[in-house]
């Protein structure tokens, strides 16, 4: 038996899973909040999936071991940083302001931890609360500190609010990349062209998660099988400096912003990290007519972590 403390989001249709079974369980109308396979009769292991963020409590239909398998949610990307503004020149003379330099790129986020447990020990009946994380949002880590980690992802005894008292087994979600800095103005022109504004740095991949765990409360117990850390985002590129006038005599041009770094890829591709924002293109430089330098652009917002998941498996004979 399972059921659900509150409705899963909407998503597309549940795969099947498990070996030549029949879906049991789907959540609200279909919805793959989770699915349960029942086993054909020669098989011997039945699995639910807990693969769309929320909280929800499982039933265990026997007092089998239970094989827990959980993924943390991944880490957002970084936001990229906006292009600086190109270089103004006066009216009366001739110089032509230096072309803005590009903003750098975000970070990738971070991959969530795998973890592995069995948990023994438990009567038929017994209920469990089960969390699948949120994954990080892709923002400004520095306007937004922390929302950009990813959610935990987890087990526990009861259901009751869940508490580290109540844990048995949970994987942490990975954090999100730095974002990518804003490119630096071009300078001003005058008797002579103002210099190109350098690109500005980008935002740094959020390194691997580390942490899971597998606990006992009470009689029940939970037993590490095995974990695997989250895989580091790539750093964001650096945006390019300005880059002069196309043909003689024309504006200084913009840097072009930087590419987000890639997020981490995580175990069997769950739980992976968001790729960074690139950064946007520096202004150019004012010229003739028009002699006021032009406004970078900004980045792009990273791109959010996938969300966590939770399997459980157990025999059936």
């Amino acid at each position: 038996m399972m059921t659900t403390s509150r409705p899963a989001p909407a998503g597309p249709p549940g795969r099947r899973l498990g070996r030549i079974g029949v879906t049991l369980v789907a959540l609200s109308a279909g919805i793959a909040g989770a699915v349960v396979s029942a086993p054909a009769a020669h098989a011997a292991e039945a699995q639910v999936v807990f693969g769309w963020p929320g909280v929800y409590t499982f039933t265990a239909p026997s007092d089998a071991d239970i094989t827990v398998q959980v993924w943390g949610a991944g880490g957002g990307g970084g936001r990229g940083g906006t292009g600086g503004a190109g270089g103004s020149v006066p009216w009366q003379l001739a110089g032509v302001g230096g072309g803005g330099g590009g903003g750098g790129a975000g970070g990738g986020g971070a991959s969530g931890k795998y973890g592995k447990c069995r948990v023994s020990r438990f009567d038929k009946g017994q209920t469990f609360t089960v969390v699948v994380g949120f994954g990080g949002r892709g923002v400004n880590a520095d306007s937004l500190p922390g929302r950009g980690r990813g959610e935990e992802s987890g087990i526990w005894l009861g259901t009751g609010r869940p508490t580290f008292a109540t844990l048995l087994a949970a994987a942490e979600g990975g954090a999100g990349g730095r974002p990518g800095e804003t490119g630096r103005r071009g300078g001003n022109g005058g008797v002579r062209d103002g210099s190109d504004g350098p690109g500005g740095p980008g935002g740094d991949g959020a390194r691997g998660s580390a942490h899971t765990g597998c606990g006992n409360v009470g009689f029940v117990r939970g037993r590490r099988l095995d974990d695997k850390p989250g895989a580091a985002g790539a750093d964001g590129a650096a945006g390019q400096s300005g880059q002069g006038p196309e043909v003689p005599g024309s504006s200084r041009r913009g840097g072009e912003g930087g590419t987000g770094g890639v997020g981490g890829t995580g175990f069997e591709q769950f739980g992976s990290g968001g790729d960074g924002g690139d950064g946007g293109p520096g202004g150019l430089g004012g010229l003739g007519d028009s002699p006021v330098g032009g406004t970078g652009f900004h980045g792009s917002r990273g791109a959010f972590g996938d969300w966590g998941r939770v399997v459980l498996s157990w025999q059936t004979d």
